[in-house]
């Protein structure tokens, strides 16, 4: 199955997807705030599907959980 054809859910916020090679490394997503208060949601293509996956709602976590705006620090958020 393609990554376009996966049902996923989307809320009220509305944020994109965009599939990029990630360097070699611990970490298979990230996302950014957009000015349009939209998202930008990164995920590393050369992971393999369930990877993908996980990265997917670990980023979006982030955005349910307004990690953005909460004003926590980082390492907390990630639980570094």
């Amino acid at each position: 199955m393609a990554w376009t054809d996966m049902s996923l859910p989307m809320d009220d916020c509305d944020f994109f997807i965009w599939l990029v090679p990630f360097p070699r490394g611990p970490v298979h997503g990230a996302t950014t705030p957009n000015e349009d208060d939209t998202y930008s949601m990164f995920i590393d293509a050369n992971a393999d599907r369930d990877t993908q996956l996980k990265a997917y709602w670990h980023e979006y976590e982030h955005i349910a959980y307004e990690d953005f705006d909460n004003g926590r620090p980082i390492n907390e958020i990630e639980d570094i």
